[in-house]
């Protein structure tokens, strides 16, 4: 037993539990894991990490001196978090038209986003599927309008999340007092919003002198 199909990023480690194998005659186990990618461990339970994006498999052999089995999991490897770089929840005009959800690639490899999520708070509209065959250039942007994602934002206070293929979070910006063409954009480790929107492109953050609207900085949850 080689436990679950695992998901994770380079260089971070993982935890790799064979302890549930067992042998009916109750004899004492040895264990091989081969973690591909060249490394390997002799204990059920071991951890590894993958300097490599891509689709690894992990194979765990048991054996009990006389016979042998083995079990294999599927270990993807991801080269970064994507990011949630801006956003539009309340454009001039009608929401539905002109709402968007703009994402980021920081790393340097292209990254597959087949069956990743793009998703508002949690129990908000339904999590829009990216479909196969969709790529992000390394340090690039990907556009999401609402017309195609089918994702609402409220106006008052929401959540923007990008979710990798098992649901758990990339990353997540929780906004409130938002204003009406006042869009969210990230400058390095911040979320600030900006009265010049700039979709598929590098942000840049600007507010006229006469703007009322409190030039506040959120960080990402």
């Amino acid at each position: 037993n080689a436990g679950e199909d695992k998901i994770a990023l380079v260089d971070q480690e993982i935890i790799f539990d064979g302890s549930l194998s067992s042998d009916p005659d109750n004899d004492s186990l040895t264990f091989f894991w081969n973690f591909g990618q060249g490394r390997t461990a002799e204990t059920a339970k071991a951890t590894s990490t993958y300097l490599y994006p891509g689709n690894n498999i992990a194979v765990l052999e048991v054996s009990d001196g006389f016979l042998k089995d083995t079990a294999q999991i599927l270990v993807v490897v991801y080269p970064t978090k994507i990011l949630v770089s801006e956003f539009l929840a309340d454009p001039e005009g009608k929401d539905e038209e002109g709402e968007w959800i703009e994402i980021y690639n920081p790393s340097d490899f292209w990254i597959d986003l087949a069956d990743w999520q793009i998703d508002d708070e949690d129990g908000g509209s339904k999590p829009f599927v990216i479909p196969k065959n969709t790529f992000i250039q390394p340090k690039n942007y990907l556009v999401f309008s609402r017309q195609i994602t089918r994702i609402a934002l409220n106006n008052d206070k929401d959540e923007v999340r990008i979710l990798f293929p098992n649901k758990e979070i990339s990353d997540m910006v929780k906004y409130e007092d938002n204003q009406e063409g006042i869009a969210g954009a990230r400058k390095a480790e911040k979320i600030f919003w900006t009265e010049i929107s700039t979709p598929g492109a590098a942000n840049f953050i600007y507010f006229s002198p006469e703007a009322n609207h409190q030039k506040q900085s959120f960080l990402p949850s």
